[in-house]
């Protein structure tokens, strides 16, 4: 294994078995006490952590609230730890954003397993989200195209395929996308 894990966990002892375990298995560690050490951390650094372990149970700010903020201003995955299974503790944290939850006390055997799977999700996830802004991009160029030619056929009073064949032959001779040349024609005939 390998990439870098941000554990917040209050109890040094914890911090230190979590710590530990997870160096074992080739991960690197970043260890912080309290949410607020983690957070600051994240705000300010270039190279994020692939995974974030947070205690619920932090002094001041909580896990479930760091889970919150993690979730609405990086692209770090968050699994809970706690020793509380609640089902409305469980809640909280899906609602926080929480990929996983995880119920001390802790086994090597159930982590490891876990944080795999969280780190798998979510890269599937950024790429899902990547190929998504893709898409949108393809078809705000399409519809920009399609646009161009509709611009096109009325002012020329040709059909379709005359407008695009024009639009492409005109996009070749200067060299320009054609998705360029159909955005500078919308430009000029939008109000």
């Amino acid at each position: 294994m390998s990439g870098c894990i941000a554990i917040a966990e209050d109890d040094p002892i914890q911090q230190d078995v979590l710590s530990t375990t997870l160096e074992s298995a080739g991960y690197t560690t970043l260890t912080f006490s309290n949410a607020e050490s983690l957070i600051a951390r994240l705000d300010s650094a270039t190279q994020q952590p692939d995974l974030a372990l947070l205690d619920i149970g932090l002094p001041g700010m909580s896990g479930l609230a760091a889970a919150d903020w993690i979730q609405n201003n990086t692209a770090v995955p968050c699994i809970v730890i706690t020793g509380d299974d609640q089902a409305a503790s469980v809640e909280q944290a899906i609602s926080a954003g929480a990929f996983a939850y995880i119920v001390k006390p802790l086994d090597a055997d159930h982590l490891m397993p876990q944080i795999r799977t969280v780190m798998a999700r979510h890269a599937e996830q950024r790429q899902l989200q990547s190929r998504r802004t893709q898409l949108e991009l393809a078809l705000q160029t399409d519809r920009g195209v399609s646009v161009a030619i509709g611009i096109l056929m009325h002012a020329l009073q040709i059909d379709e395929a005359a407008a695009f064949e024009r639009l492409r032959a005109k996009a070749r001779a200067s060299r320009t996308p054609i998705a360029t040349l159909a955005q500078a024609i919308v430009e000029r005939r939008t109000p």
